[in-house]
């Protein structure tokens, strides 16, 4: 199991980005969490706003999630990535196994 994250570049993207995991079933539930990202450029640091987009989810769906996303977001696709959820309560994974099918 991992715990998806999608960085969105403003909140309406981000706001698509949980409804189309939560109805193509990619995930069982997701998270929003305002933040800035920070990178440095030629010796100064440069901010822009971004939001976090977290869901919990199976780790053999990451293949089919990351090709979904970058396929329906080509505009401005977001960055994607994954953090493994090594413990979990046992009820919540599963709950995981039932609602998410690979």
């Amino acid at each position: 199991m991992i715990l998806l994250h999608v960085i969105a570049k403003n909140e309406k993207q981000a706001d698509e980005i949980s409804d189309f995991l939560l109805k193509k079933n990619f995930v069982i539930d997701t998270f929003l969490v305002k933040g800035t990202v920070e990178t440095r450029a030629k010796n100064a640091l440069q901010s822009e706003s971004a939001i976090l987009v977290t869901g919990r989810t199976r780790a053999l769906l990451f293949d089919k999630i990351d090709k979904a996303i970058h396929s329906h977001f080509t505009a401005d696709p977001p960055i994607l990535y994954s953090v493994p959820i090594v413990n979990m309560d046992w009820d919540h994974a599963s709950e995981l196994e039932k609602k998410l099918k690979i």
